[in-house]
């Protein structure tokens, strides 16, 4: 099962989508509409934002042919939810890398070399994993659970940040020497609060170089949700760093 937002089941029910890897090789991947959950066992790929959380509990809370659960939203929000609904034993967290989605074409594709999933190392030999990788061939890395969670959120949440202000894109932000310089000092204390949480591998430098070397028009998505009033996941993202911050007795300017 994939649980997410309406535009991305609306391309799966199309039951005529493509993978296409970093290497350029395409798979077609059989998908189908299912209304009713199977009797049998299944792994469900959680998409959808996490403010949407209570609603795929709501779906698969007690069942017990469940097995697997891979989360992959932003932020940190949804873990404790989803760990005192079903428990830390069947919840694989991860994220994804470099991903895009043609709707047009029917294409998810994997834009890097790296690993398209990246999950935790616990489920390295999980038979269910193995399982999903080997029916849709698609790559998975895995890693320790502090890397997993703050690899990709300490650049997601400077750059969701920075980008909803003023509903600017990364080279609008770096023609201002105010705003780069504010971007810098929150990448600089978003990345000394992961450490403090366990986080060993961050070097401000090469986040920093990764950022620059993002196309100068990329915005995220949270400055789109917030100049169309949508929800956003900013208490899922940058409230529960400053929870952890506070925790941690750590001093904030910005």
């Amino acid at each position: 099962f994939v649980f997410g937002r309406k535009k991305t089941c609306k391309l799966l029910k199309s039951k005529k989508l493509i993978y296409e890897s970093s290497s350029g090789e395409r798979n077609n991947i059989e998908c189908n509409n299912l209304l009713e959950l199977p009797n049998k066992n299944f792994i469900v790929i959680v998409t959808c934002k996490s403010y949407d959380i209570d609603s795929f509990i709501e779906v698969f809370k007690k069942k017990e042919n469940l097995k697997r659960i891979i989360c992959v939203q932003n932020g940190i929000g949804h873990i404790e939810k989803l760990t005192k609904e079903f428990g830390k034993e069947i919840l694989v967290f991860g994220n994804i890398s470099n991903l895009s989605i043609s709707r047009k074409c029917n294409t998810f594709k994997h834009n890097s070399g790296k690993g398209l999933l990246n999950l935790d190392i616990r489920f390295k030999k999980d038979r269910y994993i193995n399982y999903l990788v080997k029916q849709c061939k698609i790559s998975i890395k895995f890693y320790n659970f502090k890397t997993l969670i703050w690899k990709k959120l300490v650049r997601l949440n400077t750059i969701s940040l920075l980008t909803s202000y003023g509903f600017k894109n990364l080279g609008q932000i770096f023609k201002s020497k105010k705003l780069t310089n504010d971007m810098k000092q929150l990448l600089f204390e978003t990345l000394e609060i992961a450490k403090s949480d366990g986080y060993k591998y961050g070097n401000f430098n090469k986040e920093w170089n990764f950022i620059n070397e993002l196309p100068k028009k990329f915005r995220s998505s949270m400055s789109l949700d917030f100049k169309y009033k949508k929800k956003t996941e900013l208490e899922d993202i940058t409230g529960k760093i400053l929870e952890i911050a506070r925790k941690k007795g750590k001093e904030l300017t910005l």
